[in-house]
């Protein structure tokens, strides 16, 4: 019996989620580490107690090994020094949640020195102003999902937020790897001064209206999208996201007027060969770092405002072409790779417009035109529109591959 407990006990320390800070530098990683190390260095009954906790969350941050095995020496060497090096850089709530739930983590580990740990944590919540209710979230979330009672852990988690708190899903993930808490909204208007934050597995059904003066933000959340996205003079920002288009009636997912600046980064969207990704008609769109795949019907994304600027972004399977740039738009594509673009004129790139044009650095392979330009295709040829250091692999027709462009 005592062996089984022992190993559900291993069990559950490893169901670990990924550390929400993980994308860090290796700097802020160490000073985190450091922060945490200074709950245990100068007792060494509690550092043999969390020992091993504290090495799990040293390899879930993926701190670099020339850090790793410095911190606890460092800490009694450096203390006075580098203790307001961690206040400064835990300067998120979102940090702050995820040191004291690695505390929480630590705590729980410990037996013989728990008065002493629990003294020098009560401290930490103390200098990061986190107040009663967040700590005993923090603690009985914790305790929910080591007992893993899902729907007690989505009950206190519906309380926190009802109070008007917020805590991330990733956080909560961190916590609770299998929690099961999904959003799902239907013909839904965000009106002037109101936000939506999507973060967790969320379902869109018919049409997501953002007004003027409403906010969109989908950070980290995976979206199953059933309709559209509709922006009329609201806010739109996605980052670390993954959206798939389920079903689209229209012409595409989301649909952009009246706004200034929508941003797009280190996202993945899938469109299921159902509709075009983006059709945005003022402001700027900013696409970095993201992957666009399997659009259909239109062109991935049609663009009549301002500014488009694609950075490091690769759209694949557009099955009626990538980019469309209308009327006065300019545009800037960097370090772009376009696969398996397919279209009449311009299989990646068709450009309409009168202003300036840069493809630079970018990769277009096994795109296609029935008619001209296999990758790029300008209407006009004039100074501004150029195409420099770009490889072109397997697209057809070869004779017309980029039309159109100026070279100086």
């Amino acid at each position: 019996m005592a062996l089984l407990d022992f190993l559900r006990e291993k069990k559950n320390e490893i169901q670990i989620g990924s550390h929400p800070l993980e994308k860090e530098t290796d700097e802020f990683k160490y000073l985190y580490c450091f922060g945490l190390a200074t709950s245990f260095c100068q007792n060494e009954q509690v550092y043999r107690e969390v020992k091993s906790i504290f090495e799990n969350i040293i390899d879930l941050l993926g701190l670099h090994e020339n850090y790793k095995f410095r911190i606890i020496e460092d800490v009694e060497k450096d203390f006075d020094y580098r203790i307001y090096d961690v206040f400064k850089i835990i300067n998120t709530k979102e940090k702050k949640y995820c040191f004291l739930v690695d505390m929480i983590r630590m705590e729980a580990k410990t037996l013989w020195g728990q008065s002493y740990f629990k003294e020098i944590m009560s401290i930490y919540i103390e200098i990061f102003k986190i107040n009663k209710e967040e700590i005993q979230f923090l603690e009985k979330f914790w305790k929910s999902s080591k007992g893993q009672e899902m729907e007690k852990a989505i009950s206190l988690y519906n309380e926190f937020e009802r109070n008007g708190n917020y805590i991330s899903f990733k956080v909560l993930s961190y916590m609770y790897p299998s929690i099961a808490l999904k959003d799902k909204y239907e013909d839904l208007v965000i009106e002037a001064g109101e936000k939506l934050v999507m973060d967790k597995p969320t379902i869109v059904k018919g049409t997501l209206q953002v007004k003027n003066g409403g906010i969109l933000l989908i950070k980290g959340a995976k979206v199953s999208l059933y309709g559209k996205v509709f922006v009329d003079g609201g806010r739109l920002d996605i980052r670390k996201a993954c959206i798939e288009v389920k079903e689209c009636e229209e012409n595409y997912a989301i649909e952009i007027i009246n706004s200034a600046v929508v941003s797009i980064e280190d996202t993945k969207i899938f469109g299921n060969s159902q509709c075009g990704f983006i059709k945005q008609n003022c402001g700027h769109l900013i696409i970095r770092n993201s992957i666009l795949k399997d659009s259909g019907k239109v062109r991935a994304i049609s663009f009549s405002g301002r500014n488009i600027f694609l950075i490091q972004t690769q759209l694949e399977n557009c099955q009626d072409g990538a980019v469309d740039n209308l009327e006065s738009s300019r545009m800037s594509v960097k370090r772009c790779q376009f696969i398996n673009c397919v279209a009449e004129h311009g299989g990646a790139i068709h450009s309409v417009s009168l202003e300036d044009v840069r493809v630079h650095q970018c990769i277009f392979k096994q795109c296609k035109a029935k008619f001209l330009g296999s990758a790029i295709y300008f209407s006009y040829k004039k100074y501004g529109q150029s195409v420099t250091d770009c490889v072109l692999e397997e697209c057809e027709p070869e004779e017309t591959i980029i039309y159109n462009s100026y070279m100086p």
